[in-house]
């Protein structure tokens, strides 16, 4: 009979909203340092679709760079929205 209580007990136990994920291979979290914010795109390029923004001081984690190093596709820690962004506009977090 224990053993039935302390099983529901468990299933009960509520879950903490705030589970960080593990970050991908080679991603790593960074701030955006660019004082009026950063346009999103949905390709790394100026010309493709506009899907969002970034503001200054965001928390983002960049999940990789365009070949040309010229762009980084990021996302954005507090709602998981992902797009690329113009490089050379974030600091790294240690």
């Amino acid at each position: 009979n224990e053993a039935s209580t302390s099983k529901s007990q468990s299933e009960s136990t509520p879950i903490p909203k705030e589970v960080e994920k593990p970050l991908p291979l080679g991603a790593y979290k960074a701030l955006v340092s660019y004082k009026d914010g950063l346009s999103m795109r949905s390709e790394a390029s100026k010309d493709a679709d506009l899907i969002g923004s970034v503001l200054f001081n965001d928390e983002i984690i960049v999940l990789q760079e365009s070949e040309d190093k010229k762009w980084q596709k990021i996302r954005i820690a507090k709602n998981d929205k992902e797009g690329w962004v113009k490089s050379g506009n974030i600091k790294k977090i240690e």
